[in-house]
């Protein structure tokens, strides 16, 4: 039987857009501080159920700008704060190396893993074996020498945290019993009469402005490789979701208050049929109807600093990537 354990705006199907505003313009840095909170206390409760089980490997899956670095390192935290002596392993690392003039790669796939090495890191870790973590330069398409070995002791935990973690391919090929984690931005807001916000626009926003701030790209870039990451999501992500004995939702209801201002100007310059062959058509317009909200009132720990760095504040986060 499946153990969920799920931030609070799970609890609601819909988020009210005038429930949200007001709060926003009557008390922005309670209603962060409130919104955080939530997240925060649903951290400790995933980390104390992993320190109940006797198991020492954690995969930790979602898709897109569902905010996987933070929340594993998030968890990582919360668990030293017990005692608990814990490694982070991106699957990044575990990519086969890149024929970057090969037009046929489908970059989306699982097949980019090299899912036997995991698979047998896995096996070896529940066996309480070593293993020499792998490395991946992204510039290069290559594979480096390792330089970091793990074995697990009694009191240790090990994330690995990757779109796939939920593969059947490792899921399904390893006996080190993993507890699974899958996350992603769940909410739907709504106005009086239907829904007006859907979770994957939350992501495109969060990836869009990760990667203009952090990588030199224009918004036109993540909307054109949109397409491909949906596609992915529902061929590799999404089957594997079941799988997950916890689940979590990573939006914040103050979260596209916060998006709107920062991302109106980009995301009204895209092309409008552009974004209706994503069923985007309605985002601009959306957008415009929440209240502004100050980057400000976001604390440097918040998982949104994996996509907002500091934006200029003195607190920016060190783990956006």
């Amino acid at each position: 039987m499946q153990n969920r354990i799920a931030n609070t705006s799970s609890y609601r199907n819909f988020q009210s857009l005038n429930e949200i505003n007001a709060q926003v313009r009557t008390d922005p840095a309670g209603f962060v501080e409130h919104c955080e909170a939530l997240y925060n206390h649903t951290i400790d409760d995933v980390a104390r159920h992993i320190l109940t089980t006797t198991r020492s490997v954690v995969l930790l899956a979602g898709p897109s700008g569902s905010g996987k670095t933070t929340t594993a390192k998030r968890l990582a935290e919360a668990m030293e704060r017990d005692g608990v002596e814990t490694h982070t392993v991106e699957l990044d690392d575990y990519f086969l190396p890149l024929d970057r003039s090969d037009l046929s790669i489908d970059w989306e796939s699982p097949d980019r893993v090299d899912l036997p090495l995991l698979s047998a890191h896995l096996d070896a870790l529940g066996r309480g074996e070593e293993i020499e973590l792998p490395r991946f330069d992204f510039k290069t398409g290559t594979r480096l020498p390792s330089e970091k070995s793990i074995r697990l002791g009694r009191d240790e935990v090990v994330i690995f945290e990757g779109i796939h973690a939920l593969n059947s391919a490792i899921y399904t090929k390893t006996s080190c019993h993993p507890i699974t984690i899958y996350i992603s931005a769940r909410m739907r807001i709504r106005d009086e009469t239907h829904v007006i916000f859907r979770p994957d626009w939350i992501r495109f926003l969060r990836r869009g402005l990760r990667d203009s701030l952090f990588r030199n790209t224009t918004l036109s870039h993540p909307l054109a490789r949109w397409p491909d990451v949906r596609r992915g999501e529902k061929a590799y992500i999404m089957p594997f979701k079941t799988r997950a004995q916890i689940m979590i939702d990573t939006a914040f209801d103050y979260e596209v208050n916060l998006l709107a201002p920062l991302m109106q100007e980009a995301v009204s310059s895209l092309d409008r049929t552009a974004l209706g062959e994503l069923r985007m058509a309605r985002l601009p317009d959306a957008m415009s109807l929440f209240a502004p909200l100050s980057p400000s009132c976001v604390p440097a720990s918040s998982i949104l600093r994996e996509f907002m760095g500091g934006l200029g504040l003195p607190d920016a986060a060190e783990d956006a990537r």
